[in-house]
């Protein structure tokens, strides 16, 4: 009886371990499957939509600040406090680097040379602005503290030089240059020093437009990667490309053009998609992963076509839009309701749903996928456990015999 006992128990615990393992093994195998998409009408699509719009189909209020009043200014950038706003602006008759306070609005320039001064960018630490400027003949990258004083001139090639965007390390600035008919993917270091190109030859003077036109490329947490924009292979596609240059993938995501990667804290990448509609052009926005799988729509019919630029703390958005003038000025849009806030005229409103760029992609893609692998059909489960069931119980039965043979 005891030695009964003795078996039954070991079969039960070999068969709830078998259990937990496969309960284990089959969680980690599921492919849960893809969040739907949002629509226009989805409160949570318009939390983004709406803030780049400026128009919300509910009604809420969200506060928006207009930062600039003279000249056209165009493409912001945050401080890595989330105090400031960097900015190009054509107020004193070219375009010069200046710098908004979100709290008391004050505006300074940056720079007063009688050259082009464009699209700035900070570096982590916030002491520093990379830009390009044509002060030296051609484009070039160039930095300057964010006080005003110790400009430096970083690159000196002939070719057009711009859209500099800083590492996460703050070491090194990524960049486009552009010669001999191509455009291409730089890296230098802030010290000047050791430029060289990542991606050469990414698109031919024909199709360089919208890499020069539309946006920097954007580094990864670890300033291992970088993703850009690119028009290489005919269509407007997201690329993914480790920093020496090897791996480079491009995220097709279809035949609509796709614009402003950035990357989300778990390594994914937010995107918007350009799609022809019956009547207007709409924008989506997606994420996916850095290797160009299981991409996720979470917004449709975004108004706004960008470039947008999130805080880093994800809760604002800092734009630049016309918003019903005929000039360009600098807004920023803070995502969620304001308290005591009525409503106010259409293109002041935003919606309140997700309150973070990390929010709205947890919520629509709340797990970070895992690589593709072979599924069991649902029938077969249920089959397989049976089976492995009567199969610990004859080998159970073998061995008690054998046992018993044994000890005899």
């Amino acid at each position: 009886m005891t030695r009964t006992r003795s078996l039954q128990k070991s079969l039960i615990i070999a068969m709830v371990a078998f259990l937990l393992a496969f309960g284990v093994t089959q969680s980690w195998g599921t492919n849960r499957g893809m969040p739907p998409a949002a629509t226009h009408n989805d409160a949570n699509a318009a939390e983004v939509a709406n803030c780049m719009t400026c128009h919300s189909t509910r009604g809420a209020v969200s506060k928006i600040q207009q930062l600039t009043q003279d000249g056209r200014n165009l493409r912001p950038a945050w401080s890595p406090d989330g105090q400031k706003v960097a900015f190009q602006s054509n107020r004193t008759g070219n375009d010069d680097i200046w710098v908004a306070s979100l709290d008391s609005g004050k505006e300074v320039q940056l720079t007063k040379d009688a050259a082009s001064d464009r699209r700035p960018n900070w570096s982590p630490d916030g002491a520093w602005i990379a830009f390009d400027s044509d002060r030296s003949g051609n484009r070039d990258i160039w930095i300057i503290k964010s006080d005003g004083t110790g400009l430096k001139q970083l690159t000196t090639t002939p070719n057009e030089e711009l859209f500099a965007s800083w590492s996460p390390d703050g070491q090194k600035i990524a960049y486009f240059s552009y010669g001999s008919g191509t455009n291409e993917l730089w890296v230098i270091n802030v010290d000047g020093q050791n430029s060289r190109p990542v991606v050469p030859k990414l698109a031919t003077e024909q199709a360089r437009q919208c890499s020069f036109a539309c946006h920097q490329p954007s580094w990864n947490q670890t300033g291992e990667k970088l993703a850009f924009q690119s028009e290489q292979t005919g269509n407007r596609n997201i690329w993914v490309v480790n920093l020496d240059g090897t791996g480079l993938v491009d995220l097709n995501t279809g035949p609509d053009e796709d614009y402003f990667p950035t990357w989300t804290p778990d390594g994914r990448i937010v995107f918007m998609t350009e799609r022809i509609g019956a009547d207007k052009v709409w924008n989506d926005v997606r994420v996916i992963n850095a290797d160009g799988s299981q991409g996720v729509t979470l917004f449709t019919e975004v108004a706004h076509g960008g470039p947008f630029y999130w805080s880093p703390d994800g809760n604002r958005i800092a734009l630049h839009s016309q918003r019903g003038g005929a000039k360009f000025d600098i807004f920023v849009a803070t995502l969620g309701k304001a308290p005591g806030e009525q409503p106010a005229p259409a293109v002041e409103q935003a919606a309140t749903a997700a309150p973070t760029l990390a929010a709205a992609v947890a919520e629509k893609a709340p797990v970070a996928p895992q690589s593709a692998g072979a599924q069991w059909p649902a029938w077969l489960i249920p089959v397989a456990v049976l089976a492995a069931f009567v199969a610990f119980l004859v080998l159970g039965v073998i061995g008690f015999f054998i046992w018993r043979a044994v000890t005899r």
